[in-house]
């Protein structure tokens, strides 16, 4: 077999109090680092981990209590992503979750939204659209602690 290099680490930075928590649900460690770098160059957001597989996921979610978890359809081995998204919302209700697929079947994408998920993108078609979306709930989130946070 060959050798693959150690998979990268998202680096869990120091947390600011508002930032969007996001947890990266992804078994290619290149769309990994690719999220990673466009969800940490917007303001707010904080990516606050990356698993590659259902019993990482659960488990880091479980840790973080992420705001928004992006999920792959597909991940390592035979792990699911809607059995996987049935565990996240009973799991982690507060958390908003959107799927991120190369799989772009109208009933595929029907079902993980009745299933609970936010939002559906195609990874090679809406990258920006799923990066855009995460932004918005960072400018929201913002915004409430903001109001929060004014003298009354």
């Amino acid at each position: 077999g060959s050798l693959h290099p150690p998979r990268p680490r998202a680096k869990v930075a120091r947390m600011t109090c508002n930032a969007l928590k996001v947890l990266i649900v992804e078994d290619s460690p290149e769309v990994q680092r690719r999220l990673i770098e466009m969800l940490q160059a917007g303001p707010g957001v904080q990516v606050v981990g990356c698993a590659d597989s259902a019993a990482e996921a659960i488990s880091l979610a479980d840790a973080q209590r992420p705001d928004v978890i992006v999920l792959d359809v597909a991940l390592r081995g035979s792990d699911r992503g809607y059995t996987l998204l049935r565990h996240l919302r009973h799991r982690c209700p507060q958390s908003k979750t959107i799927v991120l697929s190369n799989f772009t079947w109208e009933e595929m994408r029907e079902g993980f939204l009745q299933g609970g998920a936010c939002a559906y993108f195609d990874k090679s078609l809406e990258f920006r659209k799923a990066r855009d979306w995460v932004f918005e709930q960072a400018a929201c989130k913002a915004r409430q602690a903001s109001q929060a946070c004014a003298p009354g």
